[in-house]
């Protein structure tokens, strides 16, 4: 008999291909066969035990773990016990606007991210981080506030890299690897100084200095690994948090500007334009408008 393969049929309209749900053991997870989607799917445990089939393989799932399960997958949550997870139902459509995220993921880690067929295990500071980020995106969702569906895509895209990030020490018995761990320890620290000081003093030089590291082979090491230079990935964060706020805030193009960092807001403006081919303000208002048209 083959797989049951479950298409993606959303609770709620809704501009983004993406649905969170929280479940506990009376969820209709608990009573359902093996199944496979035509969609990607990712559990986070937040709290109890149980065990959780993917394939033919059983595993413990505890809080902490996310599991990640592709498209045509066959999956098992009978087990699940008394579990409290979040669950995440996506469309690769939704990553459409970087659609190379998979492949670039891959490349970066080493790891098929989107189509792992074992559990990761977050440290408990980061799980954290992944348990407010998706919070903030069930919030985003049934609210729906202009520019939510950007908001949703971005904050999944980080999770996305997170997941790798942690996959990436792992090789596939689940043991430490050295040789990735000693490169992702080394791209988590450049990561984690420009995540802090993205909207400030972040330069190669002050980077270079606050990391200990020769400003030259910073760059070029991060290129070599990731494909982009320190300033490109500075200049990303920067775009990703500008995204953010025009859709998520009131705050006037000046004042974001200001908060990114950026002196003159002529400045920001060529540097969104560059990036979006629209200014800020004419971003603005489309997704506004998208939102108004939204069923």
């Amino acid at each position: 008999m083959g797989v049951n393969v479950l298409p993606y049929v959303p609770q709620a309209p809704s501009a983004v291909p993406v649905e969170i749900q929280r479940i506990s053991h009376e969820h209709p997870m608990h009573k359902m066969p093996p199944h496979g989607h035509t969609f990607h799917e990712l559990l986070a445990i937040r709290s109890g035990t149980g065990f959780h089939t993917i394939g033919d393989t059983v595993f413990k799932a505890e809080p902490g773990m996310v599991f990640l399960i592709a498209p045509g997958v066959q999956h098992d949550a009978r087990n699940l016990g008394d579990v409290d997870a979040w669950v995440i139902l996506f469309l690769a459509e939704c990553l459409e606007e970087v659609s190379t995220l998979g492949s670039v993921l891959e490349r970066l880690f080493q790891q098929p991210v989107l189509r792992m067929t074992r559990p990761v295990s977050l440290l408990q500071t980061d799980f954290r981080h992944t348990d407010d980020v998706i919070g903030k995106m069930a919030e985003e969702l049934a609210q729906k506030r202009a520019g939510y569906d950007i908001v949703v895509k971005a904050h999944l895209q980080l999770l996305l890299v997170q997941i790798a990030r942690a996959a990436a020490c792992f090789d596939n018995a689940g043991l430490p690897s050295a040789a990735k761990g000693a490169d992702q320890d080394w791209i988590n620290a450049v990561f984690s100084d420009i995540d802090t000081h993205f909207a400030g003093e972040c330069t190669l030089k002050t980077a270079s200095e606050r990391l200990g590291l020769n400003a030259s082979y910073l760059t070029t090491k991060l290129r070599e690994l990731t494909g982009k230079t320190f300033g490109d990935w500075v200049i990303e964060r920067k775009m990703i948090e500008a995204r953010r706020m025009l859709g998520n805030t009131a705050e006037s193009v000046s004042d974001i500007a200001a908060r990114l960092g950026y002196a003159e807001i002529e400045s920001f403006v060529r540097r969104f334009k560059a990036h979006h081919a629209t200014t800020p303000s004419q971003w603005r208002r489309a997704a506004r408008e998208q939102t108004r048209l939204q069923p």
